[in-house]
């Protein structure tokens, strides 16, 4: 159902299995053994790796969800030509709420790689996934209120999809410290055909 690879002008996105990202890869990324593992948490719903069996159960967790054609999840490398390019960058995944027409767009990536507009990159492959193959009627995304950065990055793709900011929801989101609230935007097929001239 999902697409193996996706190629953007500067990553590749790449099925986020144990046949494409070893353990130990996803562990040194994913782990304390990344320096900036806990500023990269710090607004995710995961703790960092404690251990290679983690990483190993967060594989075949992706695996399964891909397989039940319920998420796809990518690992992000930077094409040749990037600074890192064939690193592990982070990943990203769309989750697919089939019987409510929508799918949620999810990202991290390792600090080295912030800044690089890598993100709104991503999610416009991503949107093009979910409305042209999927034909998905909305894509949602959110962030942790306060998450600046993360706000700025959705703000840009966003808009330029034809989206909008939806609401402020309180307790939505998961942290390891408990609920917090999250930002929520979305944007729909239509506008986004709109805006980028598929109508």
């Amino acid at each position: 159902m999902f697409p193996d690879s996706i190629t953007t002008d500067r990553l590749r996105l790449q099925r986020c299995c144990r046949d494409n990202v070893s353990v130990r890869e996803l562990y040194a990324a994913a782990s304390r053994r990344n320096d900036h593992i806990e500023e990269v948490t710090e607004h995710l719903s995961w703790n960092p790796h404690d251990s290679m069996k983690v990483s190993r159960d967060t594989l075949a967790l992706f695996e399964e969800g891909w397989d039940d054609g319920e998420v796809a999840t990518y690992a992000i490398r930077p094409r040749e030509g990037e600074d890192g390019a064939g690193e592990l960058a982070g990943t990203c995944g769309l989750t697919c709420q089939w019987d409510q027409d929508c799918a949620t767009l999810g990202l991290w990536l390792r600090k080295r790689f912030w800044g690089r507009g890598y993100s709104g990159e991503r999610a416009d492959a991503l949107l093009e996934l979910a409305f042209d193959d999927l034909d998905l009627g909305v894509v949602a995304v959110t962030h942790h209120a306060g998450n600046e950065n993360s706000e700025r990055a959705i703000r840009k793709y966003v808009d330029a999809n034809g989206g909008r900011r939806e609401a402020l929801l309180r307790h939505h989101g998961e942290s390891p410290e408990g609920p917090v609230d999250e930002v929520r935007y979305t944007v729909s097929q239509a506008e986004w055909r709109a805006a980028n001239g598929r109508e």
